[in-house]
This record gives structure tokens, C-alpha cells and sequence, in this order.
């Protein structure tokens, strides 16, 4: 079964007009998929997330890194790999950041 989810409405932060969310999904310059929605009332563009090949694999390594955490025997093996996951979420978020900066 599917599970249809209900239209998601949102006020615009530049007419305060509001509108139903309609998600759309772009290619960016530089290979970036970014993934947004329009005010149709004013154009006013919020980007919901982007995301590039670099973040990509570091998620995937973050993945494994959890996979590793879980079966960690040693507090030692723990606290090492708990520091890099903490450091890849660092990275991803400052990645993330700026390209919604370049994406605006």
C-alpha cells in the first residue's frame, strides 16, 4: 500500500502569501542537484537541500563508519571512530552550506 502524504503549505517570508509546496529538483553549473520550491505569488526561491558527488561519498563513508561504531569493542576503537563520524558531519554541513550560498 501506498501512502499518499497530504500538500504541504508554507508562507512566503517576502509577500507573507501562502502556498502549496511543489517540490522541483535542478541540475546545477557544476553538477550539483539541488532540490527547492518557488512562492508562485512572488518567485522567491527556498532551497530544501543540495547535495554534489563529495558530500554523497562522504555519506556513504559516514554509513560505514555507524556500521563499525556499532560493533566497536573497545572503548578506544569507539572514541576514535565516533571522532571521525562527528568530523564528517562537520564537513558535510560546511559543504552543504556553501553550496547553498553559490546556489542562490
Amino acid at each position: 500500500m501506498i501512502k499518499m502524504s497530504q500538500p504541504t503549505n508554507a508562507v512566503c517570508d517576502e509577500c507573507n502569501k501562502e502556498f502549496e509546496v511543489s517540490m522541483q529538483m535542478k541540475i546545477t553549473e557544476d553538477g550539483s542537484e539541488k532540490n527547492f520550491f518557488v512562492c508562485p505569488n512572488c518567485g522567491k526561491e527556498y532551497v530544501a537541500f543540495i547535495i554534489n558527488q563529495s558530500i554523497r561519498t562522504k555519506q556513504a563513508e559516514m554509513k560505514m563508519l555507524w556500521r563499525k561504531l556499532q560493533s566497536a569493542t573497545t572503548v578506544k576503537q569507539h572514541n576514535k571512530l565516533h571522532a571521525k563520524i562527528e568530523e564528517l558531519e562537520k564537513n558535510i554541513k560546511q559543504e552543504i552550506q556553501k553550496l547553498k550560498e553559490v546556489a542562490k
